[in-house]
Order: structure tokens, then C-alpha cells, then sequence
């Protein structure tokens, strides 16, 4: 396979890929280390129902997905690629790292549990808008390779998984009963933000794509209604 791409073009594609892995690593985290979370936020005299609690806030960051997809899709056809683009990586790396430095329920009560519930959504809502808003930034700057660029930036989801999971194996080397096994998830959620914060400041610098400069005159008032219009079928 020829790799040869120039080097704008590269930079693009790897900042673009890093903050798909760093999404992938953020939402895969929360899934791994659902038990100490559903303890923290969610105490129950059933051990069960506190995991069932936390796995609940996870099912509703994947309900979220959708959402985010309609707002930063709809947002990236009317004001350009690059905004929606940068905003999900902040809001991803904001929630996420909020999450890591979050009280606890016995500090303020369910106070806490819902404004976990509420940085969960915001969570899936940046992840909606965030990998579909990657594959058409890469695709759009580089259309002469787009199967190459689209296979990096899926690659480094995937890179993002397998990196949540090397977490979980020092937690577990570490014992479940230990006081690292019971912090090191918040450790994970604050290096996970700081990076994908990190990451929308490398982002602000890319330049919009030449595709969207070609036809923002011939944009739809309002895109979101013109997609339901003419793609039923399609968003079916």
C-alpha cells in the first residue's frame, strides 16, 4: 500500500485520528470501570443494582450518539467542518474530565447522580458528532485517498479501546479490593480530558476544508430539515 501523502496532509489525519482515540478511549473507560463508578455515584445495599445504575448512565451515552450526530452533522453543513469538529473534542475532554473530579454521592447526594447522568449525555453527544465529523474532515481534505485516511482514523478508535483496556489490566493487577482499583478510574477520566483538551488546541489550527469552501453559498437554510426532505429513506 502506498502511504505517500504530503505532509499537510498527514498532520490533518493524525490530529484528526488522535482525537477519535482519545473519544474511543473516554466512552470505553466508563463501560470498564463500571462497578467502582456505580459505587461512587450510585451506593446501593445491592451491589448488583449500583452496577445496574452505572451501566444505565452507560446505555444513555450511546442513546445520546445519535443526537450528537443530527446537531454537529446539521451545524457542520451550515457553519463549516472545522467548528463542529473542534467543539466535540472540548466537550468530550470538559465532561470526561469533570467526571474524574466529580464528588462523590455521599458528599452531596443525588445531586451527584444526576449531574453524572448529565456529563454521561454530553459524553455521547460529542462522540456522535466526533468520529462521523473526523471521517468527513480527513475525507474532504484528502479526496484523492480517502480509503487510506478514513482506515486511519477508524484504526485509531480502535487504538483508543485497546488503550482503556491496558488501564483496566493495571486495575486489576492492583486488587479489587485495593484503594488503587477504587481511584484509578478517576485517574483514567482525568488523563483521558486533559488529552482530549490538549487536543482542541492542535485543533483550532487546522485550516476548513476546501469542500465546504466550494459550497457554503449553496447551503440549505436550514439542513437538518432538508436532510429529512430528501433522505427518508437513507436516515431510515
Amino acid at each position: 500500500m502506498n502511504f505517500v501523502l504530503a505532509k499537510k496532509a498527514w498532520k490533518i489525519v493524525i490530529l484528526s485520528s488522535i482525537g477519535g482515540m482519545l473519544e474511543a478511549y473516554d466512552f470505553v473507560i466508563f463501560a470498564i470501570f463500571a462497578v467502582p463508578i456505580g459505587k461512587t455515584f450510585f451506593p446501593s445495599d445491592s451491589p448488583i443494582l449500583s452496577t445496574l445504575s452505572a451501566l444505565s448512565a452507560f446505555a444513555v451515552g450511546y442513546l445520546a450518539r445519535p443526537v450528537g450526530g443530527f446537531i454537529f452533522s446539521h451545524f457542520g453543513d451550515k457553519y463549516g467542518r472545522k467548528s463542529p469538529f473542534i467543539m466535540t473534542i472540548f466537550i468530550m475532554g470538559f465532561s470526561t474530565a469533570l467526571i474524574g473530579i466529580l464528588p462523590s454521592y455521599n458528599s452531596y447526594g443525588l445531586l451527584m447522580s444526576f449531574t453524572f447522568f448529565g456529563l454521561r449525555i454530553l459524553q455521547g453527544i460529542s462522540m456522535g458528532g466526533e468520529l462521523p465529523g473526523a471521517f468527513t474532515f480527513v475525507a474532504e481534505h484528502v479526496k484523492n485517498r480517502v480509503g487510506l485516511v478514513c482506515g486511519f482514523v477508524g484504526g485509531f478508535g480502535v487504538l483508543g479501546g485497546s488503550l482503556a483496556y491496558f488501564i483496566n489490566l493495571m486495575a486489576i493487577f492492583s486488587g479489587e479490593s485495593s484503594v488503587i482499583y477504587e481511584s484509578i478510574w478517576r485517574i483514567a477520566f482525568i488523563l483521558g480530558g486533559f488529552f482530549a483538551l490538549l487536543s482542541y488546541f492542535f485543533r483550532k489550527k487546522l485550516s476548513e476544508t476546501n469542500e465546504y469552501l466550494r459550497l457554503k453559498d449553496k447551503v440549505f437554510k436550514v439542513p437538518f430539515v432538508e436532510l429529512f426532505k430528501t433522505n427518508p429513506k437513507n436516515i431510515l
